[in-house]
């Protein structure tokens, strides 16, 4: 799957979340950056939602560099024993966080 690359940040003067990676297939963009998001509506003017809009995006703009540590990891570490709670790769524990990490890179992904 391929996402806009670079370091993504947020632009507060208009709520967007951008990337100053430019490519071929930029869609959206301007002199601040690609942008990747606007989440401009995610706060409806009302003052009390603005800082869990800003919580959201900051949370976005750091996606691409959690995928890259947790595929890194997982690159690193798969074999047929879970490095964290020492089960077999099949039968980690519930609460094990390998199997969430797993899990959210195939979201991540879009394979799940």
């Amino acid at each position: 799957m391929k996402y806009t690359k670079g370091s993504w940040f947020l632009e507060k003067s208009d709520w967007t979340i951008r990337s100053k990676v430019w490519s071929e297939s930029d869609m959206m963009g301007d002199y601040k950056g690609v942008i990747i998001a606007d989440l401009s509506v995610g706060h409806g003017g009302r003052n009390h939602a603005f800082s869990e809009a800003e919580a959201n995006a900051h949370l976005i703009a750091a996606a691409p560099d959690l995928l890259e540590a947790c595929n890194e990891i997982y690159n690193s570490w798969h074999y047929f024993q879970c490095p964290i709670c020492g089960a077999d790769d099949e039968e980690c524990k519930p609460d094990c966080a390998w199997p969430k990490m797993v899990r959210a890179i195939l979201k991540a992904e879009a394979k799940e």
